[in-house]
């Protein structure tokens, strides 16, 4: 699923400037998992799902568009692109 691949999560890093295109794909969403396990770590369990469900619905949103729209997952950037 795209929204839990590597690429996704690297890109997600890069947008909110905590790594540049330069860095590898793997290493940027291996760090992007482990700024939510260690935010999961602080404030628990029912806190952290309220944070993903607040901010990852409107990706989650776009994704479901963009496959109703090309009926495939190769779509990543049309995702993130403002027109998705």
């Amino acid at each position: 699923m795209v929204l839990v691949a590597n690429s996704t999560f690297a890109h997600l890093m890069r947008k909110a400037g905590f790594h540049n295109n330069d860095d590898n794909v793997k290493r940027s969403g291996d760090a992007f998992e482990t700024m939510l396990a260690t935010y999961h770590a602080d404030v628990g369990r029912e806190l952290f799902k309220d944070y993903v469900r607040k901010q990852f619905t409107p990706l989650i949103q776009r994704a479901a568009r963009a496959f109703d729209r090309y009926g495939t997952y190769r779509c990543v950037q049309c995702i993130f692109n403002d027109s998705g």
